[in-house]
């Protein structure tokens, strides 16, 4: 049986935001690249499903500003997930 939605999602947001031996996050230098520069795309990084499924995600990040004070906003983020069917 595959793995459904919520293993795709709790494993994709569990390594975006892994951290590794003092090394900074995904997740926080995505964040720190996008109040910085108003976007940032994230390098590719991988993990696997409950039944062994590689998956390989990016991430796709822009500021938005408000018009009128052009104060940061919010910032939308869309996460590109491709799984690998052997």
């Amino acid at each position: 049986m595959k793995p459904g939605w919520e293993d795709l999602v709790r494993r994709s947001i569990q390594r975006f935001h892994l951290q590794n031996d003092g090394e900074m996050s995904f997740a926080k230098r995505h964040q720190q690249e996008v109040l910085r520069h108003g976007q940032a795309f994230s390098p590719i990084y991988r993990f696997s499903l409950s039944d062994g499924t590689i998956v390989s995600a990016h991430t796709k990040s822009k500021l938005v500003r408000s018009p009128a004070t052009n104060e940061p906003q919010l910032y939308m983020s869309l996460h590109l997930l491709q799984r690998y069917v052997p």
